[in-house]
């Protein structure tokens, strides 16, 4: 009998260390940045350059309607703690861009209301940003810079510029699904250590998801893409008319 007791306690400890075990290792599954990035297949590993290449080609289409959602996931407080904001919408700022003909026409909203149209036009140089913030209420026409004029509107510029900064370290993370598209997912870390994601589709080279890792906050931006849907309507110089009671700043 004796025998039997001190078996039991045997298993019972065997179980316990089992358990244990197992509770160690779902934290490390769940909590561990090194996991995460090892879930991605890389069955065609890329380098540097071939990602380059890649949004690169993305960049040429010439007609297309954009929505970009930019979420503040989470802030550092003066203390230096985490804090969620209380407020989400707050922390939410999205943008349409219509492009089409060279025209470029930018609205974004916070708080589901429009602040702020761009409307600027790469063939003349002429520009108007007509902004809403509460009690300021301005239009500003100016022209920009001749060598930006010359240029035209590029998709993914923010990351081809971070690509061919010899500085940035390149790590490609592997292949998955987002958007039911297939894509690659790229780290790129600056030298002030801020780690940034990138998800580019894997067909037509456009960024659709990019998560900025910050010291005081969070950053995911989502991008939703739409080809040769940009009508003459949708890039039309705004009538200033239909602005009454806006301060005009002309450059």
């Amino acid at each position: 009998m004796e025998k039997q007791g001190n078996l039991k306690n045997v298993v019972i400890i065997i179980l316990a260390l089992v358990i244990i075990a197992l509770v160690v290792a779902i934290y490390f599954l769940t909590n561990s940045s090194t996991l995460q990035v090892s879930t991605y297949a890389k069955e065609n590993p890329m380098s540097k350059e071939e990602v380059l290449s890649l949004v690169e080609k993305g960049a040429e289409y010439s007609n297309w309607y954009m929505t970009v959602e930019t979420v503040v996931e989470e802030k550092m407080n003066v203390e230096g703690r985490k804090e969620i904001p209380e407020n989400e919408e707050a922390y939410r700022i999205k943008t349409e861009e219509y492009y089409k003909d060279n025209v470029l026409v930018v609205k974004t909203s916070q708080l589901n209301k429009q602040d702020n149209l761009s409307w600027t036009d790469y063939n003349t140089g002429d520009q108007i940003n007509i902004t809403n913030e509460g009690e300021k209420k301005t239009i500003e026409e100016n022209k920009i810079e001749e060598e930006i004029r010359d240029g035209r509107v590029l998709l993914n510029s923010n990351i081809i510029e971070d690509l061919k900064r010899e500085e940035n370290q390149f790590e490609y993370l592997g292949e998955t699904k987002y958007q039911y598209r297939d894509c690659i997912v790229i780290k790129i870390t600056t030298k002030d250590g801020v780690e940034q994601f990138y998800y580019i589709d894997s067909e037509k080279g456009i960024l659709l998801k990019h998560v900025m890792n910050q010291a005081n906050a969070i950053f995911t931006i989502l991008y939703n893409m739409q080809y040769d849907v940009v009508t003459d309507e949708n890039i039309e110089k705004p009538d200033l008319a239909d602005y009454e009671g806006y301060e005009r700043i002309q450059k």
